[in-house]
């Protein structure tokens, strides 16, 4: 199956929110050296990854799916959709004044931000779809937001945080009625 530019667009968005949304909350705490870098750099690298091993996952089972892939790569998405829904709506904890860029740290963020990826991606394998572009899509997309969440961290965070993330978990539930051709 073909996913079209918009689609992928859109998922990438939507992925994207998770590193977004993280990129702000650091960015309200204390700014060190490299931090931009080190964080956008990884959130698209780990963002652009896990789509392939979840594809390929996906890639192993399609043949006992085949008949109903297009309810699971739905479920998947609307799975993913409504907990993104119930996450934005959760009290966040305070940010402790530390560098998150280093270390286990932002190892722990960058694969923290991109689980929802890793799930996309078995959609892809099990929709049989192209996996490369919409991989760079989703990587490059990632650290752009996650360089615009942290310079943006100071002004928007307290506002608008949980909106945006209620703005993507609905970008994938639309997504996922898409899948079903509803």
């Amino acid at each position: 199956m073909r996913i079209g530019l918009l689609e992928i667009f859109g998922i990438a968005l939507a992925l994207a929110v998770d590193a977004f949304c993280t990129a702000l909350s650091i960015g309200t705490a204390k700014r060190y050296p490299g931090q931009a870098f080190r964080l956008s750099f990884h959130f698209g690298l780990f963002q652009a990854l896990m789509p392939v091993v979840g594809w390929w996952l996906g890639r192993q089972v399609v043949e006992w799916v085949q008949a109903w892939d297009h309810w699971l790569a739905s479920g998947i998405l609307l799975v993913i959709g409504l907990h993104m829904l119930w996450e934005s709506f959760q009290r966040e904890e305070e940010v402790v004044a530390r560098d998150r860029s280093r270390k286990w740290s932002l190892v722990a963020l960058s694969v923290a931000t991109s689980i929802d990826a890793l799930a996309v991606g078995v959609v892809f394998g099990v929709m049989e779809a192209a996996i490369l572009f919409p991989c760079l899509v989703i990587g490059v997309v990632a650290g752009l937001m996650t360089l615009l969440g942290l310079h943006l961290g100071r002004r928007l965070r307290r506002r608008y945080g949980s909106w945006l993330q209620v703005a993507g978990a609905v970008l994938l539930i639309l997504l996922a009625i898409r899948f079903l051709g509803i």
